[in-house]
């Protein structure tokens, strides 16, 4: 009798969640509950996580990374199927790749790579100043998709419009959480400006110069706010200086392709790395130790 009266029970709609009035998405990034998510739930307790599969899981954790203003949020899970991180080196320009949205629906566009943010002229190592160009224009209702190449797998996420954030940003934020349950971002604490955007206006095409080293690396130089090198930073402490054109890391060139600030953020706080430059008419190395960005 208890069954049958279970079975006649009315229908209690605040019993139950409802598929497509979801109030944010998230990709999962490891089998164990990391999710990478635009919206911020908080309080957690007012928010579960339901995974395609119809399981319901508690937020245990949320950690903001600052840089990106993604949020890494965690479930107690285990199992849960990820997708492989397209590198750096995989995404070119040209390149065909599908934007999914979280309905499954598809938009398919090339890759224009590198595109820079804002027209500055000096910007900070220690901020992202490129993100992933596409060359069709997104629909409007693909914000928060995700972007694959060809192979299938994740080169970036839709930021905001057509601003796609590489997922590249995102792996350095996630191994530092893995790391040490925080995200510490790497800091060298200048300002510059990319080298090779610059044409020099009294260079004639057929001129040899000795400016030509000059097409690649960054000119340490001053924003808007007078600030060409961080008091109180790993590049202060290392001896560079305004004018300093930096060449290298680590033995990885800065150029078109590798921008400084995409450099420094292969690397996490407390890492130390080794900084090839331009002083006075020579080459020079010095070994910095890279500190945390401040919140």
């Amino acid at each position: 009798a208890a069954e049958a009266m279970a079975e006649n029970a009315p229908l209690n709609p605040s019993d139950y969640y409802v598929r497509g009035e979801e109030i944010g998405e998230g990709l999962i990034v490891t089998s164990d509950g990391w999710i990478i998510s635009k919206f911020e739930p908080l309080p957690p307790s007012n928010y579960v996580v339901i995974t395609r599969d119809k399981k319901i899981y508690p937020i245990d954790k949320i950690v903001t990374d600052k840089l990106t203003s993604f949020n890494f949020i965690h479930i107690a899970a285990r199992n849960l199927p990820v997708r492989k991180f397209a590198g750096n080196e995989e995404i070119k320009n040209g390149q065909l790749a599908l934007v999914v949205d979280w309905n499954g629906k598809a938009f398919l566009t090339s890759i224009f790579n590198n595109k820079r943010r804002g027209k500055e002229l000096i910007i900070s190592s220690d901020s992202f100043s490129r993100s992933i160009g596409l060359a069709d224009k997104l629909p409007d209702d693909f914000g928060n998709a995700i972007l694959f190449n060809l192979g299938g797998d994740i080169a970036g996420l839709v930021n905001k419009g057509d601003d796609i954030e590489p997922i590249s940003h995102l792996d350095s934020a996630l191994s530092s959480l893995l790391k040490s349950g925080e995200i510490k971002r790497a800091s060298l604490g200048v300002n510059y400006a990319d080298l090779s955007r610059l044409v020099k206006i009294s260079a004639a095409p057929t001129e040899e110069s000795a400016d030509k080293i000059f097409e690649k690396g960054v000119l340490i130089a001053r924003n808007v706010a007078g600030i060409a090198v961080i008091k109180s930073s790993a590049a202060n402490s290392a001896g560079l200086k305004e004018g300093d054109i930096i060449l290298s890391v680590n033995n990885i060139e800065i150029n078109e392709d590798n921008d400084l600030s995409e450099i420094i953020q292969r690397f996490g706080a407390g890492d130390k790395a080794v900084i090839t430059y331009w002083r006075g008419g020579e080459n020079k190395e010095v070994e910095v130790e890279l500190r945390e960005i401040a919140n």
